[in-house]
């Protein structure tokens, strides 16, 4: 919704995507660039900014109210002293900061009033009379959970930042903006929710996931907040979508794009619930020991009643139990961690899942990762359907994982066949070429796997 005030700012030629963000902040914002490379309008919406998911030090008051104490002011601060992950334009790393700045940015373009510039663009126009920031027109809103069950509230934001994913809707109204993203809405915001999916120019679509799946092109976002999650995929071209709803905050659980997917394609039938279920043995005893992000430990312990304790250095112990998909989750906290497992059955690499962020941890005892070589054999294009492809290729010395309408993700070896994609909690593993059959590609994400064989000469 943020990008679509963008692209009607464009389309009534008062900013351009290629606009450098500073020309939009207060002047004498400090913002960081790359020599003759500054942060443009749609590097911000292409999630290509080099922009941490964070700001540095963020003000966070409480894990179950992360942004109630963010300012503007604190947030052009904090640019003056932020270091950029990745090449501006190229290195794809989705950032809230990034939308909080570019919601600042509208803001001010629009008169200084977010939620009004909401109501008249795009709420009034397609009816969504129950969609709001933060002026209600619904007595009792819904309440948020946990996936552990625990009842928390909505997360509070400043106003001029709201873009950044706080907009409250109803099924009805988001009905409304679904069939106006599929062409049923009026003149003047047609053509702006059409730059949003195709800005031309070699773009990718403006804060929206491109994919395909059986020959369909479709465009998605999800996203959670406090105790809520959402989902909404499109698929342009039979003008049919999938919308979901959830009073659950499921973004450290894999999110809801694989019950979209299952849904639009007639597939629902496959989906199966994640359950809670006692810690395998042979997880349960690998798992245990210290691990490290940086200097600080994580200790990890199994408990008698069929599930593990971990305990960060310097805080209480937190019970965590384990699930159908592979994972670990908190029954208090919106939180996972998530095991890969190596082929000898070892476990040296966990990704630990908190409000949004991953957090690598590698045990004490085991070597870092990058040290891992990864078997060169298996850099190449492998064929997942029919036209979903994975490549795995090398940047400035780096392994690289993409996939099709997807930007690239740096990758870790972990072993001369596997690779682990932390920020998608996903693990690649290969096996060589035999006979006629080229190499294969295994991929095991969210508790789910999916095979593909390398495509030969790479682009065939």
């Amino acid at each position: 919704m943020t990008a679509f005030l963008v692209a009607d700012l464009v389309r009534r030629e008062k900013w351009t995507l290629q606009d450098k963000l500073a020309d939009h902040l207060p002047a004498g914002t400090k913002v960081p660039a790359q020599g003759d490379r500054h942060i443009m309008v749609m590097d911000l919406l292409t999630h290509t900014s080099g922009l941490p998911a964070l700001p540095p030090r963020m003000p966070v008051r409480s894990a179950l109210d992360p942004y109630a104490n963010v300012t503007p002011e604190y947030l052009l601060d904090a640019l003056g002293r932020t270091e950029l992950k990745g090449n501006i334009g190229q290195t794809f790393n989705y950032s809230n900061y990034g939308m909080m700045l570019m919601s600042l940015a509208v803001t001010s373009a629009y008169g200084g009033d977010l939620e009004q510039a909401f109501q008249e663009q795009l709420f009034k126009p397609l009816g969504m009379s129950n969609a709001f920031i933060a002026k209600s027109p619904v007595a009792a809103p819904a309440a948020g959970h946990f996936p552990g069950g625990k009842v928390v509230g909505p997360w509070q934001i400043n106003p001029s930042l709201a873009g950044v994913g706080m907009v409250k809707a109803t099924m009805a109204d988001m009905e409304a903006f679904a069939r106006a993203n599929l062409g049923d809405a009026p003149d003047s915001i047609r053509a702006g929710l059409r730059l949003t999916h195709d800005p031309g120019a070699g773009l990718p679509p403006l804060n929206w996931s491109r994919t395909s799946i059986k020959g369909r092109s479709l465009l998605l976002h999800e996203g959670s907040t406090g105790g809520f999650s959402s989902l909404l995929l499109i698929s342009p071209e039979d003008r049919s979508a999938v919308l979901v709803l959830s009073d659950t905050s499921l973004s450290e659980m894999g999110g809801l794009s694989d019950v979209g997917l299952a849904l639009l394609t007639g597939n629902a039938d496959s989906l199966k619930p994640r359950r809670r279920m006692p810690v395998p043995i042979q997880i349960a005893e690998a798992i245990q020991g210290s691990f490290l992000a940086g200097r600080t430990r994580f200790e990890v312990n199994r408990q008698e009643a069929g599930t593990v304790q971990l305990q960060v250095q310097g805080q209480p112990p937190l019970d965590l139990m384990f699930d159908s998909a592979g994972e670990f989750l908190s029954p208090d906290i919106n939180a996972t961690l998530t095991p890969f497992v190596l082929p000898d059955a070892s476990i040296n690499h966990l990704i630990w899942r908190q409000g949004g962020g991953a957090t690598e941890l590698i045990r004490e005892t085991a070597s870092r990762l990058p040290g891992v070589q990864f078997d060169r054999q298996y850099v190449g294009r492998y064929q997942i359907s029919g036209t979903f492809f994975i490549e795995i290729s090398e940047a400035n010395g780096k392994l690289v994982v993409q996939g099709s309408g997807q930007p690239a993700i740096t990758a870790d070896a972990t072993a001369p066949n596997t690779l682990v994609v932390p920020v998608v909690k996903a693990v690649l593993s290969f096996e060589p070429p035999a006979a006629d059959v080229p190499a294969k590609l295994h991929l095991r994400q969210a508790g789910k796997e999916v095979t593909g064989l390398r495509v030969p000469d790479g682009r065939n």
